[in-house]
This record gives structure tokens, C-alpha cells and sequence, in this order.
């Protein structure tokens, strides 16, 4: 149900890789996108990422949002809030609700329940609502086919015109079927339904809702036109004769990969005739509760910004990321981050316990502000979704994540002398936009170090599942044709120098992990896999024991991993040409980071 309610940079990577890449490009031939593109349709099933699977909260919602959906509200302020303007400014208005954000939608009617609000401006600027719609797409440039419901536009999947939404006092909300919510606020709800069913396609989708309002027009004649559309994504169910088949793996032509990253944000569009497109965005937004470091990207920028070439629109001045705010009583809430200008893709690293956070329901927002310089109207866009803390003792199984606190991608350069060469350092580093990768094993074992800080959790909570979840941006030649390439994280705590003592290489780092099978005695802490261009762009899993994940809440230390790969299998017509898996990068991607983090389930006497 969709229920709307109102430390060092890179030394070995760099210009190599690049070419690496680019010559594999080049050598991928017709047959080899052939074969990769039908072995990968063959093992493919449409499906909810597990990240978005639903999950009973360890607390009621506070909004009343069932599980599989995700309480959304997104906002477009357009105030004079310099004290003056030469145009009609609009106030506040907002939609807000429980989206299946993720989910695979099944064909059938999907009830609604919208709302909208306005407010915040005098009763003699109050504008009209016009009307609302809700509309579904591949993306921005694909569309997709169902009949248009009677009375909608081309395109809308649901929609009801708004004329009656007028009101200058509270009996004249009250009369045009709206709720009062705060003095010079008035909310209007409305049920309705989305036609799944009717859609010819399948697969990935993003969904719009949309609302205009417009302007009284001041003395001068002149009005306004604001338009606010809050967006999310979802999928809709294969049919039995026509199952989703993806074409090309890496861009996913065939829309069928919901484990992409550009299908785990949620959005909010705002638009008025002169300051034109303000846009704000999040993502990854999942369905797991979180504890510790959460790591998400955000946007508040012109729906296009690609300086220094000219784009539509006033540019952002402003933008804040804030827990918990209530704007309507002068709380800015819990700031994450307070910034001048625009930012695009900016990836935001919240320490929830030491922000203060405490266990239980809370608000994410976002807001992006844009002045117009002629009118002196500000146009503010803002999207905001709840999200739980989990708390330090949890009392049932329900998952939650934290995200990792430092990640770095490494090579053992010689094994004799110990030499170990940084490849990539994003997280405990400077920032770097390069990958973590693994490569196939060879006389340079490489492997991936990461950390997670547990000390949100008490030392009487006993994980009782726990995996490494990692997103695998890229496959290059040889490991697109491996089946079962194993992956295997090792506890990181245990340095191969505790190992070798006085008979170590002379250049071998104290910090260096032991791990197999270059040290005897690595202790495994977990076992995954990957399946060659199949799991290109999807989460891979490495399950890791909970006894060992277990060990280190209880001693309030920060878990430490070394992943590696240990295959050595045909690399199909590559042979023993490049075997690497990239991973967490926007570069191969295009649809924001995806960092790594631990999901864990945790019980508690």
C-alpha cells in the first residue's frame, strides 16, 4: 500500500587502471556480450534487493508505515525570507508518505491515500491547488505504456484535480474538505489507486508524484505557477509470458537490475517560472534499521549543474542535512551539515552516537535553497524520510546495518621482502573516488581491508547472523566468465608479524593481515561468492561467523577484515588476463556511492 500523508592517495592505481579499462572495453567482441548477456538472462530473477526487504521494526512506525515502505515527505518553500519581494510568494506546501520504495510491485491495484499542505504565508498570498497526479517510468527518458485514467493527462497513472483546495481561514479549510494542522495550515487527504496491472512493461521503475499550485496574483497581475514532485523507485512483476531480461549488464538496458544504486535514492523536485528546477536527493535509502556510522550521498543542485557551462535556473546558495528539525517552531534539529553553494553526489558520513541520536524513529532532511536576485524569492526544496536506530540491546531479530568506518584496497607487491603498495584509500583516508578492488590470485595477492565500529552496540548483544555487504561495480575481462569465484574475509586483528616474529620480511608493515596463503594460521571470519558478469552491478554477500563478530561487541573493539579472492579458474577467451572485481565506485556506476557495510541480526537477554 502506498499511503501518502501529507591517508594517502593513490600510488598504484591511477592512469593504470584507466587503461586497463579502456583496453578492456576495447576487447570486448560481439560474441562475448552475446554469450555474458545469455548466461546472465538464463540465472536472472527480478527481485527486491535484500537491502530493501521488508522487516518488522523493533518500534512502532510513528507514522504508521507498514513494512516494505518508506515514510517520504518532500517540501517546496517559496518565501520573501529576505523580508521583501517584487513577486507573489506561494508559502509552504508538502507531500509526505508511505512509498514501497524498493519493492517489487505486483500486478494488481496498489491503493493510495495522498495528502497535501499548505501554509505559512498570509491569507492573501495563499495560492490554489490545481491538482495532483502520479506517474510511473523506466527513467527520465523512457516511459512507460497504460491507459490514462478519465480526467488525467497523457501520462499520469492517477490523479485528481484540486480547484476546491482553496482556503484563507480555518473554516474555509474546514469547508473545502481540509484539516487544520497548525494556525494558517490547512492539510487535504485523498484516496485513490495505481493501476499496476495496466502497465505493458516490467522491471525497474521510478515513480512521481507531482502537485501544482499557483500563485494569487498580486496587484500587478503577476502569479506564480509552483510545481513539487517527490520521487522514488520501485519495480513492477514480470509477466508470466514476458519475464524481465536484462541486455547490456553494466547499464542494464534491459531495466531490470534493482540492486543498481541510481534505483536507491528518493528525490524532490521543485519548480517555479523564474527560479526554474531546484532538486534534492539521498541515497542509498534501505529498509534496515542502523546503528553507528551511516554513510549516504546527497544532492541540492539545478536538476542539471555542470559548470562552467551554463545551466537553467538560479543556482543553489544553500543547503543543510539535519535530523529531526521543526521548521514551524524555529528547530533546525540535529545538523549533520551546514553548506553554501550546490553539491551533487556529496557523500555524507553521520556518526549517529556521537550526534546524539538515540534509539527509536527519527527524520532525515535535506534542503537545498535558491534566491532569486530580480524577485528576491527564495524557492527552498526539501525531501525528508524516517528511518530507525537501533537500540544498544536489541530484544527481537529484526536486521540493521552500520557502515564501514575505514576501507582501503591494498597488493602485496613481494612477498619475499613484504612489500605492500596502497591501491585505493576512500574511508580513514584522504577522500579518494577510486575503487576498493580484489584481484585473481596471483604472485601479488591483493585484499581489502575494512573496519566497523560496533561500540553503539552493549556487550550483552550476541549477533546471531552477520554479513559483508559490498557492491560489485565492475568485473573485468577474465572474472566475467567465473561461476562461483570465491571470496573469503579474514580477521584482520591476527598481522601476519605475529605470525613470522624474527623470520619476517624485511619490509613487511606491522599492520599487515594474515591472510592465506601467503600466512599460515589466517583465521577465516567469513565466506562468500561471486558469479562472474551475473552479480556485475549487484550486492554480493560474504557471511561472516557471528561467534567472532560476537567477540568484539563484547569487547567494545573495532571489528577489522581483510577480504580476498582466491581464484585462479579459466577466464574464459582472457585466459589469465585481467580478474579483478571493482567495487563501491559512482565511476562504473553513475548512481552514487554504495559503501560497504555489515548487516547484522542481534539478540539480546
Amino acid at each position: 500500500m502506498l499511503r501518502v500523508l501529507s591517508g594517502s592517495r593513490v600510488r598504484w592505481f591511477g592512469a593504470g587502471v584507466l587503461a586497463h579499462f579502456a583496453k578492456a572495453m576495447r576487447r570486448l567482441s560481439v560474441a562475448l556480450i552475446v554469450l555474458a548477456c545469455c548466461s546472465y538472462a538464463a540465472a536472472w530473477k527480478l527481485g527486491t534487493p535484500f537491502p530493501m526487504s521488508p522487516r518488522r521494526g523493533f518500534a512502532p512506525h510513528p507514522k504508521g508505515c507498514k513494512a516494505g515502505t518508506v515514510h517520504i515527505s518532500v517540501e517546496e518553500w517559496l518565501l520573501a525570507e529576505s523580508g521583501s519581494s517584487t513577486k507573489p510568494a506561494a508559502g509552504k506546501i508538502s507531500t509526505a508518505f508511505c512509498a514501497p520504495h524498493g519493492q517489487l510491485l505486483p500486478r494488481q491495484r496498489l491503493p493510495i491515500s495522498l495528502s497535501q499542505t499548505q501554509g505559512s504565508v498570509p491569507a492573501s498570498q495563499k495560492g490554489i491547488f490545481q491538482y495532483w497526479s502520479v506517474a510511473m517510468a523506466r527513467d527520465a527518458g523512457t516511459g512507460f505504456h497504460y491507459p490514462t485514467p478519465p480526467g488525467c493527462s497523457a501520462g499520469d497513472l492517477a490523479c485528481k484535480k484540486l480547484n476546491s483546495g482553496v482556503f484563507r481561514s480555518s473554516s474555509q479549510c474546514a469547508a473545502s474538505g481540509g484539516k487544520s494542522i497548525t494556525a494558517g495550515s490547512c492539510q487535504w487527504t485523498d484516496a485513490s489507486s495505481l493501476n499496476i496491472a495496466s502497465i505493458q512493461e516490467n522491471g525497474k521503475a521510478q515513480v512521481g508524484v507531482a502537485t501544482q499550485v499557483n500563485t494569487k496574483p498580486n496587484s500587478g497581475g503577476d502569479s506564480r505557477a509552483v510545481r513539487l514532485i517527490a520521487g522514488f523507485h520501485a519495480g513492477v512483476a514480470d509477466t508470466p509470458a514476458k519475464p524481465c531480461v536484462p541486455g547490456n549488464w553494466k547499464a542494464d538496458s534491459g531495466g531490470c537490475n534493482m540492486d543498481h544504486p541510481a534505483q536507491h535514492e528518493v528525490t524532490a523536485n521543485t519548480f517555479t517560472n523564474d527560479i526554474q528546477y531546484t532538486n534534492v536527493r539521498v541515497s542509498p535509502v534501505y529498509h534496515l534499521a542502523v546503528g553507528g556510522l551511516w554513510r549516504f550521498n546527497i544532492w541540492a543542485a539545478r536538476l542539471k549543474e555542470n559548470p562552467p557551462y551554463p545551466a537553467d535556473g538560479i543556482p543553489v546558495s544553500e543547503h543543510l542535512v539535519t535530523i529531526d528539525p521543526d521548521f514551524t517552531k524555529g528547530k533546525t534539529g540535529t545538523v549533520v551539515k551546514d553548506g553554501l553553494g550546490w553539491t551533487a553526489g556529496e557523500l555524507i558520513a553521520a556518526d549517529l552516537q556521537q550526534l546524539g541520536v538515540s534509539p527509536g524513529w527519527h527524520q532525515l532532511v535535506v534542503q537545498g535553497k535558491a534566491t532569486d536576485p530580480r524577485s528576491r524569492l527564495t524557492q527552498t526544496a526539501q525531501v525528508g524520510f524516517y528511518f530507525e536506530v537501533v537500540p544498544p540491546c536489541p530484544k527481537s531479530n529484526s536486521p540493521f546495518m552500520t557502515h564501514v568506518l575505514e576501507d582501503s584496497a591494498w597488493q602485496i607487491m613481494d612477498t619475499r621482502l613484504g612489500q605492500v603498495a596502497l591501491q585505493s584509500n576512500a574511508f580513514g583516508g584522504s577522500y579518494d573516488p577510486w575503487v576498493l578492488w580484489v584481484k585473481r590470485l596471483n604472485s601479488r595477492p591483493s585484499f581489502v581491508m575494512v573496519s566497523f565500529d560496533l561500540s553503539y552496540l552493549d556487550t550483552a548483544a550476541v549477533i546471531t547472523s552477520a554479513s559483508l555487504v559490498l557492491h560489485a561495480s565492475y568485473i573485468e575481462e577474465a572474472a566475467q566468465y567465473g561461476s562461483a569465484i570465491p571470496l573469503v574475509a579474514y580477521d584482520a586483528s591476527k598481522t601476519w608479524r605475529s605470525v613470522c616474529g624474527a623470520s619476517c620480511p624485511v619490509l613487511l608493515p606491522d599492520w599487515t593481515p594474515c591472510i592465506a596463503p601467503v600466512c599460515p594460521g589466517a583465521v577465516v571470519a567469513g565466506r562468500g561468492q561471486i558469479n562472474g558478469v551475473q552479480d556485475w552491478n549487484r550486492f554480493v554477500t560474504i557471511n561472516l561467523r557471528p561467534e567472532l563478530v560476537t567477540r568484539y561487541v563484547a569487547q567494545k573493539k573495532v571489528l577489522k577484515l581483510a577480504f580476498t579472492m582466491p581464484w585462479t579458474g579459466s577466464g574464459g577467451p582472457f585466459g589469465d588476463g585481467y580478474g579483478g572485481i571493482f567495487f563501491r565506485s559512482q565511476n562504473f556506476t553513475g548512481g552514487g556511492y554504495s559503501p560497504p557495510f555489515l548487516r547484522l541480526t542481534a539478540s539480546c537477554a
